[in-house]
């Protein structure tokens, strides 16, 4: 049996041997445990934490500042992963050629005209 926690937004086995167990415990289902883990959620929503019965709220939409944020850390990211072709000791190929020039548009994705609302540059196959 599963019962959830409002408390301490938490789910509890109790099939499982707890030292001790919040004392505002009530019991839920299947389903609600699935949404509670995550599934079962409809698009553009989230789940409010600390409601019972379970309830969502609208995802806000991210403001620009926080989507530079996320973009420059994507970015970043990138070219902390594709470091290798940039060395002088990584073999010289077509494809080195190609993640060379990915990288430039790596670095020179913030100062695209639209950033951070415009397409990020697409990594070489």
């Amino acid at each position: 049996m599963i019962k959830y926690s409002a408390k301490n937004h938490a789910c509890y086995d109790t099939a499982l041997n707890y030292k001790s167990l919040p004392d505002d415990l009530v019991e839920i289902t299947t389903e609600e445990h699935k949404t509670f883990m995550g599934e079962n959620i409809p698009d553009g929503k989230r789940l409010i934490e600390a409601a019972y019965p379970f309830a969502f709220e609208d995802i806000p939409e991210s403001t620009n500042e926080e989507l530079v944020v996320i973009e420059k850390s994507w970015r970043d990211s990138e070219l902390s992963t594709t470091d290798k072709y940039g060395l002088s000791d990584f073999p010289d190929s077509d494809f080195k050629t190609l993640m060379i020039v990915y990288r430039q548009e790596l670095r020179d994705y913030p100062d695209k005209t639209g950033f951070p609302n415009c397409d990020r540059p697409s990594e070489p196959e």
